[in-house]
Protein backbone atom coordinates (compact mmCIF):
# COMPACT_ATOMS: atom_id res chain seq x y z
CA UNK A 1 0.00 0.00 0.00
CA UNK A 2 1.63 3.53 -1.31
CA UNK A 3 1.39 6.65 1.14
CA UNK A 4 -0.13 7.82 -1.83
CA UNK A 5 -3.50 5.59 -1.75
CA UNK A 6 -3.30 5.37 2.36
CA UNK A 7 -5.94 7.51 3.62
CA UNK A 8 -7.28 10.92 2.10
CA UNK A 9 -7.94 14.04 4.84
CA UNK A 10 -11.77 13.73 4.04
CA UNK A 11 -11.48 10.23 5.57
CA UNK A 12 -10.87 11.86 9.07
CA UNK A 13 -14.11 12.45 9.58
CA UNK A 14 -16.03 10.40 7.80
CA UNK A 15 -14.47 7.24 6.70
CA UNK A 16 -13.21 5.74 9.40
CA UNK A 17 -16.38 3.89 10.40
CA UNK A 18 -15.04 0.31 11.00
CA UNK A 19 -12.45 1.18 13.14
CA UNK A 20 -11.53 -1.85 15.33
CA UNK A 21 -11.96 -0.96 19.29
CA UNK A 22 -8.48 -1.02 21.47
CA UNK A 23 -8.30 -1.57 24.40
CA UNK A 24 -10.82 0.11 27.31
CA UNK A 25 -11.88 0.78 30.75
CA UNK A 26 -14.15 -2.06 31.71
CA UNK A 27 -12.00 -5.20 30.48
CA UNK A 28 -11.03 -7.83 32.66
CA UNK A 29 -7.62 -9.39 30.61
CA UNK A 30 -5.26 -11.85 30.93
CA UNK A 31 -2.28 -10.07 31.40
CA UNK A 32 0.02 -13.07 32.29
CA UNK A 33 -0.22 -16.62 31.69
CA UNK A 34 2.72 -18.84 32.60
CA UNK A 35 2.00 -22.56 31.80
CA UNK A 36 -1.40 -23.94 29.99
CA UNK A 37 -4.64 -22.80 30.21
CA UNK A 38 -8.52 -23.64 28.73
CA UNK A 39 -11.45 -21.34 29.14
CA UNK A 40 -14.78 -22.01 28.84
CA UNK A 41 -16.35 -18.43 26.92
CA UNK A 42 -19.40 -17.61 28.07
CA UNK A 43 -22.65 -19.56 26.23
CA UNK A 44 -20.60 -21.96 25.14
CA UNK A 45 -19.99 -25.91 26.29
CA UNK A 46 -16.75 -26.54 25.13
CA UNK A 47 -13.18 -25.26 26.47
CA UNK A 48 -10.34 -23.88 24.66
CA UNK A 49 -6.66 -22.81 25.14
CA UNK A 50 -6.59 -19.73 26.85
CA UNK A 51 -3.97 -17.27 25.54
CA UNK A 52 -2.32 -13.71 27.44
CA UNK A 53 -4.07 -10.68 25.99
CA UNK A 54 -7.62 -12.63 26.45
CA UNK A 55 -10.23 -10.89 28.03
CA UNK A 56 -13.07 -12.33 30.60
CA UNK A 57 -16.80 -11.50 30.45
CA UNK A 58 -19.36 -12.84 33.41
CA UNK A 59 -20.00 -16.52 32.82
CA UNK A 60 -16.43 -17.41 31.26
CA UNK A 61 -15.31 -20.07 32.98
CA UNK A 62 -11.08 -20.27 33.28
CA UNK A 63 -8.86 -23.78 33.91
CA UNK A 64 -5.43 -23.19 34.65
CA UNK A 65 -3.37 -26.61 34.45
CA UNK A 66 -1.33 -27.51 37.74
CA UNK A 67 1.75 -25.71 38.18
CA UNK A 68 0.31 -22.56 35.60
CA UNK A 69 0.04 -19.11 37.03
CA UNK A 70 -2.85 -17.20 35.22
CA UNK A 71 -3.15 -13.54 36.44
CA UNK A 72 -6.24 -11.11 34.98
CA UNK A 73 -6.37 -7.46 35.58
CA UNK A 74 -9.70 -6.72 36.54
CA UNK A 75 -11.60 -3.82 35.35
CA UNK A 76 -11.24 -1.87 38.72
CA UNK A 77 -7.36 -1.90 37.73
CA UNK A 78 -6.30 -4.62 40.73
CA UNK A 79 -4.90 -8.06 39.57
CA UNK A 80 -6.89 -11.31 40.39
CA UNK A 81 -5.16 -15.06 40.30
CA UNK A 82 -7.11 -17.81 38.62
CA UNK A 83 -6.24 -20.83 41.19
CA UNK A 84 -4.88 -23.39 39.34
CA UNK A 85 -6.15 -26.73 38.45
CA UNK A 86 -9.71 -25.13 39.86
CA UNK A 87 -12.25 -24.17 37.30
CA UNK A 88 -12.79 -20.39 38.19
CA UNK A 89 -15.30 -17.98 36.97
CA UNK A 90 -14.84 -14.48 36.37
CA UNK A 91 -16.40 -13.56 39.77
CA UNK A 92 -13.88 -16.12 41.80
CA UNK A 93 -10.85 -14.01 40.37
CA UNK A 94 -12.14 -10.31 39.77
CA UNK A 95 -14.88 -10.24 42.92
CA UNK A 96 -15.94 -6.50 41.77
CA UNK A 97 -16.25 -7.50 37.89
CA UNK A 98 -19.28 -5.09 36.48
CA UNK A 99 -19.03 -5.44 32.82
CA UNK A 100 -21.30 -7.88 31.60
CA UNK A 101 -19.68 -8.17 27.81
CA UNK A 102 -16.80 -5.65 27.77
CA UNK A 103 -15.45 -8.47 24.61
CA UNK A 104 -18.52 -6.40 22.84
CA UNK A 105 -16.12 -3.00 22.56
CA UNK A 106 -17.73 0.41 22.23
CA UNK A 107 -19.99 1.20 19.36
CA UNK A 108 -18.91 4.24 17.95
CA UNK A 109 -20.60 3.78 14.79
CA UNK A 110 -23.24 6.96 14.21
CA UNK A 111 -20.37 9.17 15.93
CA UNK A 112 -18.43 8.18 12.83
CA UNK A 113 -21.05 8.44 10.59
CA UNK A 114 -21.42 12.04 11.54
CA UNK A 115 -18.63 13.19 11.13
CA UNK A 116 -17.66 13.35 14.63
CA UNK A 117 -14.38 11.77 14.70
CA UNK A 118 -10.78 12.51 14.01
CA UNK A 119 -6.97 11.13 14.61
CA UNK A 120 -6.90 12.61 18.31
CA UNK A 121 -4.60 11.89 21.28
CA UNK A 122 -4.58 12.91 25.02
CA UNK A 123 -1.96 14.36 26.45
CA UNK A 124 0.06 14.51 29.53
CA UNK A 125 3.10 17.19 28.85
CA UNK A 126 3.38 20.37 27.51
CA UNK A 127 6.15 19.42 25.67
CA UNK A 128 5.55 16.31 24.45
CA UNK A 129 7.14 13.97 21.50
CA UNK A 130 5.77 14.03 18.52
CA UNK A 131 5.67 11.46 16.27
CA UNK A 132 4.02 10.48 12.76
CA UNK A 133 4.21 7.58 10.07
CA UNK A 134 6.83 7.33 8.01
CA UNK A 135 7.03 7.81 3.93
CA UNK A 136 8.96 5.74 1.92
CA UNK A 137 12.18 6.81 -0.08
CA UNK A 138 11.67 10.30 2.80
CA UNK A 139 13.97 11.57 5.16
CA UNK A 140 13.16 14.73 6.09
CA UNK A 141 9.82 16.47 7.44
CA UNK A 142 8.20 19.54 7.70
CA UNK A 143 6.29 19.55 10.92
CA UNK A 144 3.84 22.08 12.33
CA UNK A 145 2.17 22.83 15.67
CA UNK A 146 -0.68 24.98 15.16
CA UNK A 147 -3.40 26.39 17.78
CA UNK A 148 -6.56 27.08 15.24
CA UNK A 149 -4.91 28.46 12.18
CA UNK A 150 -2.06 30.31 14.25
CA UNK A 151 1.28 28.33 13.44
CA UNK A 152 3.16 28.03 17.14
CA UNK A 153 6.40 26.07 15.46
CA UNK A 154 7.61 25.29 12.21
CA UNK A 155 10.85 23.39 11.68
CA UNK A 156 12.44 20.74 9.38
CA UNK A 157 12.94 17.52 11.33
CA UNK A 158 15.03 14.66 10.16
CA UNK A 159 13.59 11.37 11.48
CA UNK A 160 9.76 10.41 12.46
CA UNK A 161 9.77 12.01 15.51
CA UNK A 162 10.78 15.01 18.22
CA UNK A 163 10.11 16.24 21.28
CA UNK A 164 7.86 19.85 21.23
CA UNK A 165 10.44 22.56 23.42
CA UNK A 166 8.83 25.78 22.37
CA UNK A 167 5.56 27.48 22.99
CA UNK A 168 3.85 25.11 26.42
CA UNK A 169 0.47 23.92 25.52
CA UNK A 170 -2.07 24.62 27.63
CA UNK A 171 -5.19 22.42 28.59
CA UNK A 172 -8.32 22.24 27.16
CA UNK A 173 -7.24 23.05 24.04
CA UNK A 174 -6.99 21.63 21.01
CA UNK A 175 -3.68 21.78 18.84
CA UNK A 176 -3.06 20.67 15.57
CA UNK A 177 0.40 18.22 14.34
CA UNK A 178 0.88 18.99 10.79
CA UNK A 179 3.64 17.11 8.94
CA UNK A 180 4.53 17.47 5.23
CA UNK A 181 6.73 15.02 3.28
CA UNK A 182 7.32 15.77 0.03
CA UNK A 183 7.79 12.20 -2.21
CA UNK A 184 8.86 11.81 -6.35
CA UNK A 185 5.18 12.00 -7.11
CA UNK A 186 3.45 14.68 -4.85
CA UNK A 187 3.49 16.08 -1.36
CA UNK A 188 1.52 14.25 1.22
CA UNK A 189 -0.05 15.44 4.64
CA UNK A 190 -0.71 13.87 7.92
CA UNK A 191 -2.50 15.57 10.57
CA UNK A 192 -3.12 14.60 14.30
CA UNK A 193 -5.43 16.17 16.33
CA UNK A 194 -3.65 16.62 20.32
CA UNK A 195 -4.76 17.70 23.59
CA UNK A 196 -3.63 18.38 26.92
CA UNK A 197 -5.37 17.27 29.73
CA UNK A 198 -4.95 19.60 33.21
CA UNK A 199 -2.54 19.22 35.96
CA UNK A 200 -4.61 17.14 38.10
CA UNK A 201 -5.49 14.52 35.39
CA UNK A 202 -2.12 14.11 34.78
CA UNK A 203 -0.73 13.81 38.03
CA UNK A 204 -3.47 11.33 38.71
CA UNK A 205 -2.40 9.35 35.89
CA UNK A 206 0.99 9.53 36.56
CA UNK A 207 0.48 8.29 40.13
CA UNK A 208 -1.28 5.58 38.47
CA UNK A 209 1.57 4.19 35.92
CA UNK A 210 3.82 4.41 38.70
CA UNK A 211 1.22 2.07 40.70
CA UNK A 212 1.45 -0.63 37.35
CA UNK A 213 5.21 -0.33 37.36
CA UNK A 214 5.36 -0.93 40.70
CA UNK A 215 3.74 -4.44 40.92
CA UNK A 216 5.49 -7.96 40.15
CA UNK A 217 4.71 -8.99 37.30
CA UNK A 218 6.47 -8.99 33.48
CA UNK A 219 7.47 -6.06 31.29
CA UNK A 220 4.52 -7.51 29.02
CA UNK A 221 1.88 -7.84 31.61
CA UNK A 222 2.92 -4.05 32.69
CA UNK A 223 2.60 -3.23 29.16
CA UNK A 224 -0.50 -4.96 28.54
CA UNK A 225 -2.24 -3.14 31.99
CA UNK A 226 -0.70 0.29 30.88
CA UNK A 227 -2.31 -0.01 27.49
CA UNK A 228 -6.09 -0.72 29.29
CA UNK A 229 -5.49 2.40 31.46
CA UNK A 230 -3.90 4.85 28.78
CA UNK A 231 -6.61 4.01 27.09
CA UNK A 232 -9.72 3.96 28.84
CA UNK A 233 -12.74 6.31 28.30
CA UNK A 234 -11.10 9.58 29.85
CA UNK A 235 -13.48 12.42 28.20
CA UNK A 236 -14.86 11.28 24.80
CA UNK A 237 -14.93 7.94 23.47
CA UNK A 238 -12.54 8.39 20.57
CA UNK A 239 -9.91 10.12 23.09
CA UNK A 240 -7.05 8.29 24.83
CA UNK A 241 -3.43 8.46 25.38
CA UNK A 242 -2.40 7.15 22.10
CA UNK A 243 1.24 7.81 21.94
CA UNK A 244 1.45 6.74 25.61
CA UNK A 245 -0.31 3.62 24.99
CA UNK A 246 1.63 2.68 22.44
CA UNK A 247 5.27 3.48 23.55
CA UNK A 248 5.31 0.78 25.95
CA UNK A 249 3.99 -1.74 23.30
CA UNK A 250 6.52 -0.79 20.88
CA UNK A 251 9.48 -1.10 23.69
CA UNK A 252 8.42 -5.10 23.68
CA UNK A 253 8.38 -5.42 20.09
CA UNK A 254 11.85 -4.08 19.62
CA UNK A 255 13.45 -6.26 22.05
CA UNK A 256 11.95 -9.06 20.20
CA UNK A 257 8.40 -9.91 21.60
CA UNK A 258 6.66 -12.44 19.95
CA UNK A 259 2.93 -12.39 21.82
CA UNK A 260 -0.07 -12.18 19.14
CA UNK A 261 -1.96 -9.88 21.85
CA UNK A 262 0.83 -7.17 22.09
CA UNK A 263 1.52 -6.58 17.64
CA UNK A 264 -2.22 -6.58 17.25
CA UNK A 265 -2.98 -3.67 19.58
CA UNK A 266 -0.16 -1.91 18.24
CA UNK A 267 -1.65 -2.17 15.51
CA UNK A 268 -5.30 -1.10 16.61
CA UNK A 269 -3.25 1.89 18.35
CA UNK A 270 -1.98 2.93 14.52
CA UNK A 271 -4.92 2.41 12.75
CA UNK A 272 -6.33 5.03 15.21
CA UNK A 273 -3.69 7.09 14.64
CA UNK A 274 -3.81 7.34 11.35
CA UNK A 275 -0.92 4.95 10.58
CA UNK A 276 -2.58 3.34 7.90
CA UNK A 277 1.10 1.39 6.91
CA UNK A 278 2.40 0.31 9.93
CA UNK A 279 -1.24 -0.84 11.13
CA UNK A 280 -1.08 -2.88 8.22
CA UNK A 281 2.05 -4.31 8.97
CA UNK A 282 1.44 -5.42 12.23
CA UNK A 283 -1.53 -6.58 11.40
CA UNK A 284 -0.34 -9.48 9.01
CA UNK A 285 2.84 -9.91 11.78
CA UNK A 286 0.21 -11.55 14.20
CA UNK A 287 -1.65 -13.53 11.59
CA UNK A 288 1.71 -15.39 10.84
CA UNK A 289 2.14 -15.67 15.00
CA UNK A 290 -1.16 -16.22 16.17
CA UNK A 291 -1.90 -19.00 13.67
CA UNK A 292 1.49 -20.65 14.73
CA UNK A 293 0.02 -21.00 18.31
CA UNK A 294 -3.48 -21.43 17.11
CA UNK A 295 -4.65 -18.11 19.03
CA UNK A 296 -8.12 -17.97 17.11
CA UNK A 297 -9.15 -15.13 19.20
CA UNK A 298 -6.19 -12.83 18.28
CA UNK A 299 -6.09 -14.29 14.21
CA UNK A 300 -9.85 -12.99 13.77
CA UNK A 301 -9.08 -9.55 15.64
CA UNK A 302 -5.86 -9.37 13.13
CA UNK A 303 -8.39 -10.11 9.81
CA UNK A 304 -11.02 -7.87 10.96
CA UNK A 305 -8.27 -5.29 11.29
CA UNK A 306 -6.85 -5.76 7.79
CA UNK A 307 -10.67 -5.86 7.05
CA UNK A 308 -10.51 -1.73 8.04
CA UNK A 309 -7.90 -0.98 6.10
CA UNK A 310 -9.51 -2.46 3.17
CA UNK A 311 -12.80 -0.73 4.01
CA UNK A 312 -11.06 2.82 3.80
CA UNK A 313 -8.98 1.99 0.69
CA UNK A 314 -12.54 1.29 -0.98
CA UNK A 315 -13.80 4.73 0.47
CA UNK A 316 -11.02 6.93 -1.19
CA UNK A 317 -11.86 5.45 -4.40
CA UNK A 318 -15.62 7.00 -3.74
CA UNK A 319 -14.49 10.71 -2.64
CA UNK A 320 -13.78 13.39 -4.18
CA UNK A 321 -10.06 14.06 -4.92
CA UNK A 322 -8.29 15.64 -1.73
CA UNK A 323 -4.78 16.39 -1.08
CA UNK A 324 -2.86 13.06 -0.10
CA UNK A 325 -2.22 11.99 3.54
CA UNK A 326 0.47 9.55 4.58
Amino acid sequence: MSPKTLIRSLILAIGLTLLPTVAQAGKNRIVELKGEAQIQLAGTTKFQPAHTGMTMVLGDILLPSEGTVAIVNCSDGKLGRAQAGVRSGLKAICPSAKSTDPRAGDNIFLDLLRGEFTYQTLLLSENPLLTWPSVSGVDSYRVKVKAGERVMWEEIVEGTGVEYKREPLVPKFFYDLVVEAVTEDEAAVYQLKMRLVNRVTADFVSKQVAAIEGESVSEEAQALMLVDFYLEEQESVTSGFLWAAARPLEYLVQNGNQTPVVHRLLGDIYLRLGWQKEAEEFYQRVILLAEAENNISETAAARMGLAHLAAIDEAIKLLPQKPDSF
